[in-house]
């Protein structure tokens, strides 16, 4: 007898509908007795356990970079240039490091895009409307 079924090379597979390990476990961990294990993981963090410390830390200082400046409104080319400056005189006044204003360049640059992409489709609507009335108007002209 062959190992696997004809036409099926990787095996019969995980029956379906089953749940993994962690599922299962998840799903036999109550709320109340999760509500319990916080308090109990910010304890053993505070006496100097490591792992407790790392599965705790992330949740009170979640990572990322929250930067905090005034911008002008970006609604045009113009407005992306104008905060362009604005953070050009943060990183110059050492306010803000020139990673964070890597960061909200790109931002500022992925806003760029998007207001080009909306003009970009404007001005095709505007040529189709255009070319729809040329057309209209020549099969006036014709009659």
């Amino acid at each position: 007898m062959a190992k696997f079924p004809k036409g099926n090379r990787g095996g019969p597979g995980r029956v379906h509908g089953s749940r993994n390990k962690a599922t299962l476990m998840r799903e036999a961990i109550s709320q109340a007795d999760g509500i319990g294990v916080v308090p109990a993981m910010v304890k053993k963090a505070r006496g100097g356990d490591v792992p407790a410390a790392k599965l705790v830390l992330p949740h009170i200082l979640p990572a990322g970079t929250f930067v905090k400046m005034d911008l002008p409104p970006i609604t045009d080319a113009a407005g992306i240039a104008e905060a362009q400056g604005c953070l050009i005189a943060e990183v110059s006044n050492e306010q803000m490091s020139l990673e964070q204003a890597d960061r909200v360049s790109t931002l500022l640059e992925n806003r760029r895009r998007a207001l080009e992409t909306v003009e970009i489709e404007r001005n095709l609507r505007q040529a189709q409307d255009n070319l729809a009335e040329r057309e209209e108007a020549e099969r006036q002209r014709r009659r």
